[in-house]
């Protein structure tokens, strides 16, 4: 199952939280800033049934887009 992850990191010297997706041992941090659309993201992934090994090309479809 695809979730999405919360971390902080500096940009600028400034703080700030980013979104990642996680799946068993497949991980993409800072997929996005926004975490409805990180969410989005983790909703395609899991109604597709996505397999693990897809998540990196998935993810950078979408930062694409």
């Amino acid at each position: 199952m695809y979730e999405v992850t919360k971390e902080k990191v500096l940009v600028d010297e400034e703080e700030r939280t980013v979104y990642g997706i996680r799946c068993e041992n497949e991980y993409i941090p800072n997929v996005s800033a926004d975490i409805e659309r990180a969410r989005h993201l983790a909703a395609l992934c899991n109604n597709g049934n996505l397999a693990p090994w897809q998540l990196a090309d998935v993810v950078a479809d979408f930062i694409e887009s």
